[in-house]
């Protein structure tokens, strides 16, 4: 990973800064790094002091992380980002829809990030004022895979409700007040999906509403415009 020089040194501090009315603790942590412009290398011990301090349990599969690695630049307006695992990941999808959890996610030991923060965002919404996002930032992908593989009974009663995902990279937001993370990515013929994650109740957003398809939309496409290799990428897998 390429490291641009910052005005600090590059190590976390002490204690980690902590996003507030996010419930998940490693969420918090993570959000935090980002929101705060933090730099270093976040290892799987210090989070799980985190989640030990928190009191609070965790959906994400700890054992399988070694670090979260961050280095932005000297004004926050961008970063690197990297996140190891042990090996690569085929686990099923921690969170749940409907009561069940709803296939599996596979993913690679080793994903590069670029992140971007993009501030407040308008987007267009044909069927009413626009759908006004603040503290908006976005990660595409740019070295391995993540991808989401839905149980084929639940795909078919659904239908493009829910379906099978490569991701292109995710994205945060703030809307009404409330923080909500976006999956972006592609379906097997290379047409654009997105879910959403409300980290208040720390579930899946399900169904999705109309404005966040409808932002999922338009952060896809703003984030194929920050990396024209993914737009590559899902036309060559369609």
């Amino acid at each position: 990973m390429t490291v641009t020089p910052t005005a600090t040194p590059c190590r976390l501090p002490d204690p980690l800064p902590l996003a507030l009315a996010v419930k998940d603790p490693v969420w918090s942590v993570l959000v935090g790094l980002s929101e705060s412009n933090v730099c270093g290398v976040l290892t799987r011990a210090r989070l799980e002091q985190e989640i030990k301090k928190s009191g609070r349990p965790t959906k994400i599969p700890m054992p399988y992380l070694l670090a979260v690695r961050r280095a932005p630049n000297a004004d926050g307006s961008r970063a690197d980002v990297g996140l190891m695992s042990v090996e690569d990941l085929d686990l099923p999808v921690p969170y749940d829809v409907l009561g069940y959890h709803p296939g599996r996610m596979r993913m690679s030991s080793d994903l590069r990030f670029k992140e971007w923060r993009l501030g407040r965002v308008e987007v267009q919404n044909p069927d009413g004022d626009p759908i006004v996002l603040e503290d908006v930032r976005v990660w595409g992908l740019e070295k391995g895979r993540v991808q989401m593989d839905i149980d084929g009974w639940l795909d078919a009663m659904l239908g493009p409700k829910l379906d099978d995902m490569d991701l292109e990279g995710f994205a945060l937001a703030r809307y009404n007040g409330q923080r909500y993370g976006f999956a972006l990515g592609f379906g097997p013929k290379g047409s654009g999906r997105s879910g959403a994650f409300n980290f208040l109740e720390d579930k899946i957003v399900f169904p999705n509403p109309p404005e966040f398809k409808r932002t999922g939309a338009y952060l896809r496409a703003r984030l194929e415009t920050l990396m024209p290799a993914l737009a590559v990428l899902r036309t060559k897998s369609s």
